[in-house]
């Protein structure tokens, strides 16, 4: 009786130790089975963070500046999948110029996984008309646009202004280039200044605080400023004629102001002319000749003159988010807007409006395993 006593208690201590293991593998599968559900949580999430940062717009939640010059999608701590059980929580970073770090972690049935991956994106905006503008625009008689001209309002053509190109209005053309007169660009170049980014490295443009320039080339060539940018930090009065390679920059709230003639192209692919608000011509028999993209965010004016002699020409592309035709009707002289591809390119800009050339995932890994 003994023995039998001994053998049912070892078969019960065997029968429960095997419906212990039983429980363990179990518990070790479902954990398993949970891990590998957190991986694959984080990896969507580095998957989601990469599409987002190719479509800013497409962000569920607000873009802001990085810390190197980019405008991008920064994660979000808590993300959702329709059907999916679990979470992710995303961190994405800019430590330099174009380049991005993500970090995701997915949480899934109590279970963490992170996952990682270093991402370049190559960019480029390239426009493609002559002039940019908005609203109901109406040429002077003496304006000739070569090259096409878009507006998200409408066109009225004079008897004597001339038109030619491409002609894109709300109710004509391509609805996705009418939808493309987005004007925020090139005007975030003025959220870094007086430091610029290209090409994944910071510069600091030349600062200048005088009202008045007196002339002659425009030249600040150096290791710190290779794009040659001029900012005029209480805006400027061009008094006698000047020449500049690289680009001019006014701020909001000033004016530039030209009393000679001008000449100016950009270094490199960057625009030639920013000023958030007005170009300001002060008197008559001016040649300007801006070679490159030229963003004007309100009008050009006359100051004490009717501008008779005048000619002005843009050649490139021109951009004026300002409503209606932004040359003043005071103003008399000549207007030439001429579209130019090679002068209508804008690379390595610190914004969310460029086009997305290429993505480089340059490492990705989970948990601190490299994928390959």
């Amino acid at each position: 009786m003994m023995m039998v006593m001994i053998v049912i208690g070892a078969a019960g201590v065997l029968a429960f130790g095997m419906a212990a293991a039983s429980t363990m593998r179990t518990r070790v599968a479902q954990s398993a089975a949970s891990r590998q559900q957190a991986q694959y949580l984080a990896e969507s999430g580095l998957n989601l963070s990469i599409y987002y940062l190719k479509h800013p717009k497409a962000s569920p939640v607000g873009v802001g500046f990085g810390e190197n010059g980019n405008v991008h999608y920064r994660g979000e701590p808590s993300i959702t999948v329709n059907g999916v059980p679990g979470t992710i929580a995303t961190v994405v970073t800019n430590p330099a110029n174009g380049d991005f770090s993500i970090t995701s972690t997915g949480t899934f049935d109590g279970q963490t996984a992170t996952a990682t991956a270093k991402v370049t994106l190559k960019k480029s905006k390239l426009l493609t008309y002559a002039a940019y503008m908005a609203g109901t625009v109406k040429p002077s008689n003496r304006t000739i646009i070569t090259g096409g001209l878009i507006t998200n309002g409408s066109l009225q053509q004079t008897v004597a202004g001339q038109v030619t190109g491409l002609i894109s209005t709300l109710t004509s053309g391509s609805s996705s280039d009418v939808a493309s007169t987005d004007f925020d660009y090139p005007v975030s170049l003025l959220h870094y200044l007086p430091t610029y980014y290209y090409k994944g490295r910071e510069y600091t443009a030349k600062v200048v605080s005088s009202p008045d320039w007196n002339g002659g080339a425009m030249s600040d060539v150096s290791s710190s400023n290779p794009l040659n940018i001029w900012y005029f930090r209480h805006g400027v009065k061009i008094k006698s004629t000047a020449t500049i390679t690289g680009t001019i920059v006014v701020p909001a709230g000033t004016d530039l102001e030209i009393d000679a003639n001008l000449t100016a192209a950009p270094k490199g692919a960057f625009p030639s002319l920013v000023v958030p608000d007005n170009v300001v011509l002060t008197r008559d028999f001016l040649n300007v000749t801006v070679n490159g993209i030229a963003y004007i965010g309100n009008q050009v004016k006359v100051n004490g003159t009717l501008g008779f002699f005048s000619t002005l020409n843009f050649n490139g592309s021109l951009m004026s988010p300002r409503s209606g035709f932004p040359f003043s009707t005071s103003y008399k002289g000549a207007i030439n807007l001429t579209y130019s591809q090679p002068k209508a390119k804008m690379e390595a800009f610190a914004d969310e409006m460029e086009a997305i050339d290429s993505v480089i995932v340059t490492s990705w890994e989970t948990d601190n395993a490299r994928l390959q």
